[in-house]
């Protein structure tokens, strides 16, 4: 299934973190969801190089293949996902034909991929005036982050409401690059 994902990030320091878990989430109540990410790439680093992103996220016993895009217009990917049965990822031939093509237009038809290796990601999700607010845990092999996401179905609507959401909490914005850049920049 291919979508197009709206979203806007801010990175967070733990007591940020914690201050919007308390506000908008009852942890008593609200169960987290554990991701569990490896990314993979080619042996030539060809998807790294092109800001593509390529993992299989688990969360329980259900297994998602994903390849991100990123889109001409700020803060959207192109985002390709499909359930499947397989733990890791080796061949070419285990992407979808959709999957497949979006690599061919960068060049990509390499015949193996490697893992980069995985993270772990604690999620907290809620629906917010028919938004996704998201706040994330991640911890990498060699360190750990906070991270807020907001999921918007407009950008310029969602901008507002985002901004307007840190300004509300005086959190200040600092760049968040996507989970796997951060992964690799810290190899």
């Amino acid at each position: 299934m291919q979508e197009i994902e709206i979203e806007f990030k801010n990175m967070l320091i733990k007591s940020e973190y914690k201050q919007l878990l308390n506000h908008y989430f009852d942890v008593t109540k609200c169960h987290p969801i554990i991701q569990i990410n490896e990314y993979f790439d080619t042996y030539d680093n060809d998807l790294t190089t092109n800001k593509i992103a390529l993992r299989i996220r688990t969360i329980d016993d259900n297994k998602e293949l994903t390849l991100k895009i990123p889109s001409t217009n700020q803060n959207q990917n192109i985002e390709i996902n499909e359930m499947v049965q397989f733990d890791t990822l080796t061949h070419f031939e285990q992407l979808n034909d959709m999957m497949k093509q979006h690599l061919k237009q960068y060049e990509i038809e390499a015949l193996s991929f490697c893992s980069l290796g995985k993270i772990k990601t604690t999620r907290y999700e809620k629906e917010l005036d028919n938004e996704l607010l998201v706040l994330d845990h991640t911890e990498f092999p060699n360190f750990e982050d906070y991270e807020l996401e907001f999921e918007v179905n407009h950008h310029d609507n969602g901008l507002k409401k985002f901004n307007a959401l840190l300004n509300q909490h005086h959190i200040p914005v600092r760049k968040a690059n996507p989970k796997i850049k951060r992964f690799m920049d810290h190899l």
